[in-house]
C-alpha cells in the first residue's frame, strides 16, 4: 500500500475520535438566562442561582452557586469579559451588584450599588470591559457607567416632565452610548407612552435627545448601531392603524437622530408580543416575531432587515411561540420556539425554506430551548429549561445539548423527534408610518450612586458533573404519597395496585413503559407529578432518561365523597374545572417554586391535608365559589407574573 493511502486510512480511523462528540446533559435547579462561548472552547451557562463552565465535551470544569442558606442572591444577566472572564449583574442584600469571575471561575471583584428611591433595569456591556447600568431615580432616568473594575466612571439622572424609564442601550463605535427609554405621562396626563432616544459621548455628555411617538403607546426595545453611524431601532407601537392593535415597529435613524425610515409590520395583537433580533455576519438583521395578528394563523414571522431599515423578506411559520433566533453561517438562521410541552427548533435556509426541524423534550412535562449557540464544528448548542429528568430536586433544571449540523445527537436520544411545522406564506405587511419627532432638553444631574465592595456569598457548585442523556439504559423511580393519612407515605396501608410498583426500575433506553394505578376503596387518585404532569390514571412513558415520578393519592375513607382529580383543591372547587387555565397557573407555581424547597413542600402537604374539607364546602355554594374566584384573582396574577418574569427580549 502506498504511503499516502496508509496515511489516509489512519486518518479516517482516528478522525471520529478527534472530532467532538454530540451530547446532552442536565442538572442544577433552574434554567439558564445566558450562554457564553468560553475562551479556549466550551461554554459558560449562567442562571439565577448557578454559573457553570462546561468543556466542549460537556464536562463541568468549574461552577459557582450564588447565595448560601438565608443569604439569597440571584443573577439576571451575564456577558463575556474581554480577558475571557465573565461579568454578571446580580441582586443581593436589597441592592444591585456586579461581579466578575476569572476564566478559572474565581471571584475577581464584586461591587454593590446603592441609591435611595432607585432601581436598575438595563445592563449593557461595553467593548472596554465596562458596562452601562440604566434604571430609574424617582420619575427620572438613571444612568451609570462603570469601568472594567466595576468602579463608577460617571453617573447622572435626567428627565422630562413625565415619567422616564429605560428599555435598552447599545455601545457606539466611538466609545459613546445610545439609550432607549420610555417616556410615560405623569399621573393625570394623556394616555400615551413615547420612545425617548438619547445619544451620549464616552464621558456621559448628552449629544442629542429625541422624543418619538404618536397618539398611543410607542416603545423601543432594542437598538443597534449600523455601519453608517446611524441606528436601527425595533419595538412596538399602538399609534398606527384604526384597530387599536399593537404592531411591530421599525425605525432607522441617522447619526444625529433624524428619522430616515419608519414602518410597521402586522405581527402583533392586543398587548405587546414577543420578538428578538440578531445581527447576521453580512451586517443585516434577522428578526423573529410572534405573529398573532387577526385574520392570519398564529405562529412566528421571520423578517430579514437591511441596515437602512429595508425589509427584504417576511415569512410566516406555523411554529408556536418563540424563544431565540441565531443567524447561521450560510445566511439562514436557527429558530427555537414551542411545540406544546416540548421545544421546537427549526433550521431555515437563506431562502426561508425549512432545512430541518425537530422537537426536544419528553412527553407529559415542560421543556424549552431558550438559548442558541454555535458548536464550532458546524453544529449547534441548545440550552434551556427542562422538567423531564431528575426528580423534585431537579424540577426546572437546566439542560444543554451539543448537536450535529442536522440537530441530531445520538442513537439513544429518544427525546428528539421530527417536527411538522410548515412555512405558511410569504408576507408583505409593511406600512410606512410617520411618528412625530421632538427635541427634548433634559438636563443631567449628578445621581449620587455609591459603589462599595460587595460580599456576595459564593459556594462551589456541586455535583462535579452533569448527568448525561442518551445512555443505553435508564432508571424509573416511582414514589407514593398518600395525603390525609398517617405520615403521608402510606406505610401500613394497602392503597391500591400500581404498575410499575413503588421503587426503582431499570429499562433499556427507548423502552415504552405503561404506568397505571387502581386505587382501593377509600382512596382517590389525585395526579402523577415529578418528571411528568398527569391527571389521568394511566399513560405510556418512553424512557429517554432517568425519571422520578410521584403518585399522589388521597385517603378519604370508605363511603366518603371523592374530590376532583386535582391537587389545587380550593381553586378547583372555585372554578369547577381542574383544567381551568387559572388552576393550571397555580399548579405550575406549586411545582416550579413551592416543590423546590423543603419549606414549600411542607406547606403543600399541610395544604393538601387540611384544604379538602374547605374545598368541599366551597363547591356546594355558588356564592362562595364566586368569592373564592375573586380572592384567587390577585394570587393567580402574581403567580403568572412570577412564572413569566424570566422572559428576555
Amino acid at each position: 500500500m502506498k504511503a499516502w493511502k496508509r496515511l489516509l486510512a489512519i486518518g479516517l480511523l482516528i478522525l471520529p475520535a478527534a472530532l467532538p462528540a454530540q451530547w446532552a446533559r442536565y442538572g442544577g435547579a433552574d434554567g439558564p438566562h445566558s450562554l457564553i462561548e468560553a475562551a479556549g472552547g466550551g461554554w459558560v451557562m449562567v442562571s439565577e442561582m448557578n454559573i457553570l463552565k462546561l468543556s466542549s465535551a460537556g464536562e463541568v470544569v468549574w461552577g459557582q452557586k450564588l447565595g448560601s442558606g438565608s443569604d439569597y442572591a440571584y443573577s439576571n444577566m451575564a456577558w463575556a469579559a474581554p480577558d475571557g472572564g465573565v461579568i454578571a449583574a446580580a441582586f443581593y442584600d436589597s441592592a444591585w451588584a456586579l461581579f466578575k469571575l476569572s476564566a478559572a471561575g474565581t471571584v475577581v471583584w464584586e461591587k454593590s450599588y446603592t441609591l435611595a428611591d432607585s432601581a436598575l433595569d438595563v445592563f449593557c456591556p461595553l467593548p472596554d470591559g465596562g458596562m452601562l447600568m440604566a434604571g430609574r431615580l424617582g420619575p427620572d432616568l438613571l444612568l451609570c457607567r462603570c469601568g472594567a473594575d466595576g468602579e463608577i466612571a460617571w453617573q447622572m439622572s435626567c428627565g422630562t416632565d413625565r415619567i422616564d424609564l429605560p428599555n435598552a442601550a447599545a455601545a457606539t463605535s466611538d466609545g459613546g452610548i445610545v439609550v432607549l427609554g420610555s417616556s410615560e405621562p405623569a399621573e393625570g396626563g394623556p394616555p400615551m407612552t413615547d420612545l425617548w432616544v438619547l445619544r451620549l459621548d464616552a464621558a456621559g455628555a448628552i449629544e442629542w435627545q429625541k422624543l418619538i411617538g404618536g397618539a398611543a403607546g410607542d416603545v423601543g426595545e432594542t437598538v443597534f448601531q449600523t455601519s453608517d453611524g446611524g441606528y436601527l431601532i425595533a419595538g412596538h407601537t399602538e399609534s398606527f392603524g384604526t384597530d387599536g392593535l399593537s404592531r411591530f415597529w421599525l425605525l432607522k435613524l441617522s447619526p444625529d437622530g433624524e428619522i430616515l425610515r419608519q414602518q410597521t409590520l402586522d405581527h402583533e395583537y392586543w398587548g405587546f408580543g414577543w420578538f428578538t433580533i440578531r445581527r447576521a455576519a453580512d451586517g443585516s438583521f434577522i428578526a423573529a416575531i410572534s405573529s398573532s395578528f387577526p385574520g392570519r394563523a398564529s405562529g412566528l414571522a421571520i423578517a430579514t432587515i437591511l441596515e437602512d431599515g429595508t425589509v427584504t423578506r417576511e415569512a410566516a411559520y406555523s411554529e408556536g411561540g418563540g424563544s431565540a433566533v441565531l443567524p447561521t453561517e450560510d445566511g439562514g438562521c436557527l429558530l427555537s420556539g414551542s411545540d406544546g410541552d416540548d421545544a421546537h427548533v427549526m433550521k431555515l435556509l437563506p431562502s426561508g425554506e425549512i432545512e430541518w426541524q425537530k422537537t426536544y423534550g419528553s412527553r407529559y412535562s415542560d421543556d424549552s430551548v431558550d438559548l442558541l449557540g454555535r458548536s464550532g464544528d458546524g453544529g449547534y448548542v441548545l440550552a434551556g429549561e427542562t422538567d423531564s429528568w431528575g426528580g423534585f430536586a431537579c424540577l426546572n433544571a437546566l439542560w444543554i445539548m451539543r448537536t450535529a449540523p442536522d440537530g441530531s445527537i445520538g442513537p439513544n436520544c429518544y427525546f428528539i423527534s421530527e417536527a411538522d411545522g410548515s412555512r405558511l406564506a410569504d408576507l408583505s405587511t409593511r406600512t410606512d408610518v410617520a411618528a412625530t419627532v421632538e427635541d427634548t432638553a433634559a438636563v443631567p444631574q449628578i445621581a449620587g450612586f455609591i459603589a462599595t465592595d460587595a460580599n456576595i456569598p459564593f459556594v462551589p457548585w456541586g455535583p462535579t458533573t452533569l448527568p448525561a442523556l442518551g445512555g443505553p439504559a435508564c432508571t424509573l423511580t416511582v414514589k407514593l404519597t398518600v395525603l390525609r393519612e398517617g405520615p403521608f407515605t402510606g406505610e401500613g396501608t394497602n392503597p391500591g395496585t400500581f404498575t410499575p410498583g413503588v421503587g426503582s426500575h431499570s429499562y433499556a433506553t427507548g423502552t415504552s413503559v405503561n404506568i397505571s394505578v387502581t386505587p382501593n376503596e377509600g382512596y382517590t387518585f389525585l395526579e402523577w407529578s415529578g418528571n411528568i404532569r398527569l391527571q389521568q390514571r394511566s399513560a405510556t412513558l418512553v424512557m429517554d432518561g432517568d425519571k422520578t415520578i410521584d403518585l399522589w393519592l388521597d385517603y378519604t375513607g370508605k363511603g366518603v365523597e371523592k374530590l376532583p382529580n386535582a391537587m389545587c383543591f380550593i381553586a378547583t372547587a372555585a372554578y369547577g374545572d381542574p383544567s381551568h387555565p387559572d388552576v393550571e397557573v397555580l399548579r405550575k407555581f406549586r411545582d416550579r417554586y413551592l416543590m423546590r424547597s423543603r419549606l414549600g413542600r411542607d406547606f403543600v402537604r399541610l395544604y393538601c391535608r387540611y384544604s379538602p374539607p374547605v374545598a368541599k364546602f366551597v363547591a356546594k355554594y355558588p356564592f362562595l365559589r364566586a368569592v373564592s374566584r375573586a380572592a384567587l384573582y390577585p394570587v393567580v396574577g402574581v403567580c403568572s407574573w412570577l412564572l413569566g418574569s424570566g422572559t428576555q427580549y
